[in-house]
């Protein structure tokens, strides 16, 4: 029944086959392609439900009141010339100017970032279109003598105003 339940959905779908494609605010410019093949590791978005618990008879049930969207992360490989972390820099930049503790307009830094689930030809078999996304965190790199057979990360959180599946 399993076999028989895979097969007719086209097979399981595989964490490792996904792309991104990130809208950069204006003056940041990065690769779409490059960057979506150096992006190791991408999230789809969650919500939580927010409940409080009700009670009017002896048992307890949970209310929904609200929810939360989840914030998601990126992982990508480092270059050499340090490219994918200069143009996450740059944007955080345009959110807040660090120098002189100056916010910017949302609508100048909040961008789309779309994630497509792929299949083993590269057909979009689920999309989903972060609206109003910008990063929050760019995690710390670090440097060592002890991992010297690795690669350089940086992963790279994001908040959204809404998600759009497609």
């Amino acid at each position: 029944d399993l076999k028989t339940i895979i097969s007719s959905k086209g097979g399981l779908a595989r964490p490792n086959f996904f792309s991104v494609v990130f809208t950069f605010p204006d003056g940041i410019a990065y690769d779409s392609r490059e960057m979506s093949i150096l992006c190791e590791s991408a999230q789809m978005p969650g919500i939580n439900i927010n409940t409080n618990e009700f009670q009017s008879t002896r048992q307890a049930v949970k209310m929904p009141y609200g929810f939360i969207k989840e914030d998601v992360n990126f992982t990508f490989l480092i270059t050499n010339d340090f490219g994918i972390k200069k143009s996450f820099d740059s944007w955080v930049q345009s959110v807040i100017d660090t120098e002189n503790y100056r916010l910017k307009y949302r609508d100048d830094y909040a961008k789309e970032v779309t994630i497509n689930q792929l299949d083993k030809n590269e057909k979009v078999l689920h999309s989903v279109t972060l609206q109003k996304a910008f990063p929050i965190n760019i995690n710390t790199i670090e440097l060592s003598n002890a991992t010297e057979n690795s690669i350089q990360r940086v992963t790279v959180a994001m908040t959204y105003e809404n998600f759009k599946v497609e």
